[in-house]
């Protein structure tokens, strides 16, 4: 039989080897954010403005960057010197996890920085060690809470 074409998925999905991520998975197949994530990101921008948070999904690898956007135009010209701050664009923290387990997935990597001084930006390094220190201990404790509300 010449002309036969065996069609292949071009993903080398298999549907004998499917990986549960204990996420939002829908009958689509396709990975969905965790839903306290989108509740989470509206409340941050009621609050703060539609600029105060913005999103990268890697739905491939169930990734999501939230990158905070913190307005640092109050600081006296003195003080944004004397720390290398650009008052005029903010500071970006950056919370890396996973997009559909959210607060159930592993603790996020945190990156704090100023787009143009990314590599020298020497308060980003402060404040990062602070809020992954601050992170992890929330994660945990959270964790803690919730294990000991399902046992």
């Amino acid at each position: 039989r010449h002309g036969t074409v065996v069609e292949e998925d071009s993903e080398g999905d298999n549907d004998s080897e499917e990986f549960y991520y204990g996420g939002q998975v829908s009958y689509d197949g396709e990975l969905h954010k965790h839903p306290q994530l989108e509740a989470d990101l509206a409340a941050v921008r009621e609050i703060y403005g539609p600029n105060a948070v913005s999103l990268r999904e890697y739905g491939a690898i169930d990734d999501v960057d939230i990158d905070l956007h913190i307005d640092v135009s109050f600081l006296d010209e003195e003080i944004a010197v004397a720390w290398d701050v650009i008052r005029t664009e903010p500071i970006i923290v950056r919370l890396h996890c996973s997009l559909t387990q959210y607060l159930n997935g592993p603790v996020p990597t945190i990156d704090v920085f100023q787009i143009s001084t990314k590599e020298r930006f020497g308060l980003g390094h402060q404040l990062k060690k602070i809020m992954q220190t601050f992170v992890t201990q929330q994660w945990k404790n959270g964790k803690e809470k919730s294990n000991s509300m399902h046992n």
